[in-house]
């Protein structure tokens, strides 16, 4: 009786993990699905921004000018450089810019 019992509780845990596995594989798919999706709408919307922004700055106003800005570039004297991986990466400057924010 208790072999039965055991076996019994054995197939209905063996049959509870598979539906389980079955739900978490169906929602798993699901969700990379909605994933993509999302994905693919980010990129539409960040492609519609870049555009308005570039139409945006082919008619700079004024007050939307800045005319400090400074070249990140390795001759830059008002940068300080670090390499991180084998990669240049800047770590500090000429904050003047912080004043326009």
């Amino acid at each position: 009786m208790k072999k039965q019992l055991l076996t019994i509780s054995t197939i209905l845990i063996i049959i509870l993990l598979g539906i389980i596995l079955t739900i978490t594989l169906l929602f798993q798919q699901s969700l990379t699905a909605d994933l993509k999706e999302l994905k693919e709408l980010f990129e539409i919307q960040l492609q519609r921004s870049y555009t308005q922004a570039v139409e945006d700055a082919a008619d700079a106003k004024e007050d939307e000018i800045y005319n400090k800005l400074w070249s990140i570039t390795s001759d830059n004297p008002d940068l300080i450089w670090r390499e991180i991986d084998g990669k240049p990466q800047v770590i500090d400057g000429n904050l003047d810019f912080l004043e326009w924010l």
